[in-house]
């Protein structure tokens, strides 16, 4: 388990299989059994004593039986964080905060394993941001995805969801847009995930009019 040794003493085993139960986190690999019979003949492996699909490879020598395999046990989920940046300072009124400037949504993906082949898997990541609510879905092709919200006036918004490579549905932690270090509460999207959060971009002046009767 992550490079370094299990051992189980399986001497008493009566039924003749040999269970390992792979129960804590961690990448697991090359398991070997070694032993022999009560008159003294070595473990050999059977032809076609094991499944192929399963185990990489296979081979026995004086008595071990060495299984060549790459597994991960991973049940912790992988966080997603979405902040705002802009150089405006938003006015918010519960939750949609305006913006007179350009204004950065960024989403931010880690997970225990990177992006590995046992960690997140993007083509389970996806996202759309939602302009006067229309957008398009689409994966999530890194580990940081960037919407600039700097050509149209409207109300933006985001959703995220999907799992990584184990099935553990995403967690978000969504800041509280105009703060640098507060943040909502981190939640588990199973469902998905919409921000909580409108980001209006709004560039256009107000305009006056009167008139003298």
């Amino acid at each position: 388990k992550d490079g370094n040794d299990v051992e189980g003493d399986l001497r008493t085993a009566e039924s003749g299989q040999i269970t390992f139960t792979m129960k804590a986190d961690g990448r697991y690999s090359d398991l070997k059994a070694a032993g022999a019979d009560l008159a003294g003949n070595p473990l050999v492996l059977a032809e076609n004593g094991y499944e192929h699909e399963t185990w990489d490879g296979a081979e026995a020598e004086n008595g071990t039986v060495s299984l060549s395999y790459a597994r991960v046990v991973d049940t912790v989920a992988p966080v997603a964080v979405i902040t705002y940046t802009s150089k405006a300072d938003p006015n918010g009124y519960g939750t949609e905060y305006y913006y007179n400037k350009d204004v950065t949504a960024e989403i931010a993906v880690t997970d225990q394993y990177g992006d590995s082949f046992c960690g997140i898997d993007f083509t389970k990541l996806f996202t759309v941001c939602r302009k006067d609510g229309q957008g398009t879905v689409e994966n999530i092709s890194s580990e940081k995805t960037v919407y600039k919200i700097d050509k149209e006036d409207g109300r933006y918004d985001l959703s995220i969801y999907g799992t990584d490579r184990a099935g553990n549905a995403l967690t978000v932690r969504e800041q509280t847009p105009g703060t640098t270090d507060v943040f909502e509460k981190t939640v588990s999207c199973k469902d998905g995930y919409t921000a909580q959060y409108v980001i209006i971009r709004d560039t256009t002046a107000p305009v006056f009019t009167f008139q003298i009767t």
